[in-house]
């Protein structure tokens, strides 16, 4: 098994059929960015009873200064991306982790 980050939308997937085991199942660690757990966040105050069980069974990967540099410069280069896409791409880069997205730009731009 490994680590990997994940995207929102795979996260609210998951957490909205309650089936979050199955990716726990799959991979030791789920990451995020703080881009997600923001956008989490937000999702909670408006409601959405899933949220609180993605937040419990995912982990928080800080952003630090470089990482945030590498992040503003990505953003320069790929500017269809979100900030939620673009830190986890840095993050993942940093960290060796694989990346789950369901995003077809992402996944196109991300091959080697």
């Amino acid at each position: 098994m490994t680590a990997v980050i994940a995207d929102t939308d795979i996260l609210s997937t998951y957490g909205k059929i309650s089936r979050l085991d199955l990716l726990q199942s799959l991979f030791d660690n789920v990451y995020i960015a703080p881009a997600v757990w923001r956008e989490l966040g937000r999702a909670a105050q408006l409601g959405f009873a899933w949220v609180a069980s993605v937040q419990r069974a995912v982990f928080l990967l800080p952003l630090t200064a470089d990482k945030s540099r590498a992040v503003e410069r990505v953003t320069s280069l790929y500017l269809q991306f979100g900030s939620r896409e673009i830190e986890s791409f840095v993050l993942a880069q940093t960290y060796h982790l694989a990346c789950l997205t369901n995003y077809c730009q992402a996944k196109g731009s991300c091959r080697p």
